[in-house]
């Protein structure tokens, strides 16, 4: 049941002004990363990308700490250009299961996979639109 609400909500999320660009970003134990990461892409995104739709898809691979909270209240916040979904998978299996499941629930025009601890840096994000 909750995969059709899931794709549901990523299917409301459709292409208006621009191409809509996805991230999954695999989750596992990283509440005390996630708070500084996750508003350093967000500002980055608006501030460098806004020409862009946005997907955030957060995939937790069934952490046993506070992060999958953390995704859910990022997730009701809305942005004009950025979505966030945050799912969870039922057990842990490895980062390698959540991209795919991320990779799954993406409807983006072409999708980027970042690490959630902060090791990939937002600009990133900025060099591989620019090579697209």
């Amino acid at each position: 049941m909750k995969h059709m609400v899931l794709e549901e909500l990523l299917q409301d999320y459709s292409k208006k002004d621009g191409k809509i660009i996805a991230i999954v970003i695999p989750v596992f134990n990283e509440d005390k990363c996630l708070p500084l990461v996750v508003p350093d892409i967000i500002n980055y995104l608006n501030e460098n990308q806004a020409k862009y739709l946005w997907q955030l898809i957060f995939v937790d691979d069934c952490s046993t700490d506070s992060s999958y909270g953390y995704l859910k209240k990022c997730a009701e916040d809305i942005s004009q250009n950025v979505k966030i979904v945050a799912c969870r998978l039922a057990k842990n299996s490895g980062s390698h299961i959540a991209i795919s499941a991320g990779l799954n629930y993406s409807n983006g025009d072409f999708t980027i996979v970042m690490a959630s601890d902060g090791q990939d840096p937002p600009e990133m994000i900025g060099n591989l639109v620019s090579e697209w």
